[in-house]
């Protein structure tokens, strides 16, 4: 575990683990009740719940409750103590949701994110609604939040098959403001090897001090990516922990002693046998920008494919900003990807007197 639980939970002026919460304007559901998280010991069912819904809404992906924990882990400005509600209806976990924050690096603009799972069970009963009004209230009373240079903005996202979410989310005065894509690559046959350009050479990952000098690349190459927010050297060391991981699978381009390149391979065996398939991703692919333009991305793929390949995996995916400036998305569909889903982050502002910016949404 990447140590989110009771410890943690338990930081100084937070409630105690499992107290009742009161959130207005909840209908009047016989059994129903929302709380804080108990720790640890709340992990199998909040995976089991969002593994469920996900499910529910022809979402392929799923979770363990390590691979939970860690993700909880990387979130910036999430403290689940404080962050996290449970839904519980006659003492039997149906939903939750959370809250973070985090600072764009590029624009100024503090994030106010909102991420939550139901039970089909538990949906078309106001619940969602609910529980989206009560974060953003405790997001927006926060006295510990900024007012930044930048604008405030309320943000969460729905697959475009979760059309409940979608609903709601809409209904509640938010826009699309971004689209991300995951491509998959059907099978792992006939690739291409691609040459690194002269001066770099690829080496292995060999200890976690080099893993986290990977990590760190990646938090510089993506200084310029959309929502970009920087991570804590205790966000990396919780992406490490993530049990899908394994640093001596990824591909890492050196310029002598600097990382120009990296792409992170996981292979997910949970994952894989709940859907039956034999699927890796490519987690992370990034390029610092002095090696930019230079085919370090297309060769450093094309290696990773292999890599995934020769662990069993037959099929790869990755996701993908729609807008991505550096051409990714071309590249990807060049080495065989193709369009698997569409994500919408949805967002609004938390000041009313925000205009937006185009076409009617906020960036």
């Amino acid at each position: 575990m990447s140590g989110i639980g009771p410890g943690r939970a338990n930081g100084v002026g937070a409630p105690a683990p499992g107290s009742g919460l009161h959130v207005a304007g909840a209908p009047n559901v016989p059994g129903l009740r929302f709380r804080t998280w108990l720790g640890d010991t709340d992990l199998p069912a909040l995976a089991s719940v969002r593994n469920e819904a996900w499910a529910a809404d022809g979402f392929d992906e799923s979770v363990t409750p390590d691979v939970l924990d860690s993700e909880l882990a990387t979130m910036s400005g999430l403290e689940p103590a404080r962050d996290l509600v449970v839904v519980e209806c006659d003492d039997r976990v149906v939903g939750w949701s959370l809250r973070s924050r985090w600072p764009e690096e590029e624009t100024g603009n503090l994030v106010l994110a909102m991420r939550g799972h139901l039970l089909p069970e538990a949906r078309r009963r106001g619940i969602g609604t609910a529980l989206l009004r009560h974060n953003e209230a405790a997001l927006q009373a926060d006295p510990a939040i900024p007012r930044p240079g930048g604008r405030r903005l309320f943000d969460s996202w729905a697959e475009v098959r979760m059309m409940g979410t979608t609903a709601l989310l809409r209904r509640e005065g938010y826009a699309p403001a971004r689209w991300f894509l995951t491509l998959v690559r059907p099978t792992l046959d006939a690739i291409d090897r691609v040459p690194l350009p002269p001066g770099l050479d690829v080496r292995p990952v060999a200890t976690t001090e080099q893993a986290m000098a990977v990590l760190r690349a990646f938090d510089e190459a993506f200084r310029d990516h959309w929502g970009y927010s920087p991570e804590g050297e205790d966000q990396r060391r919780a992406r490490l922990a993530d049990p899908r991981q394994d640093p001596s699978l990824w591909q890492v381009a050196y310029d002598g002693d600097e990382v120009a390149g990296a792409v992170a391979t996981l292979v997910d065996a949970a994952d894989n046998a709940r859907y039956d398939r034999a699927r890796g991703w490519l987690d992370v692919v990034a390029v610092r920008r002095p090696w930019r333009r230079r085919g370090v991305a297309r060769a450093l793929i094309a290696r990773a494919l292999v890599v995934l390949r020769e662990q069993g995996v037959t099929s790869a995916a990755l996701d993908v900003d729609a807008e991505n400036r550096t051409g990714a998305v071309s590249l990807y569909e060049e080495a065989g990807f193709a369009l698997d889903r569409e994500i919408a982050v949805y967002r609004r502002p938390v000041d009313p007197d925000v205009p937006p910016d185009r076409e009617g949404t906020w960036i």
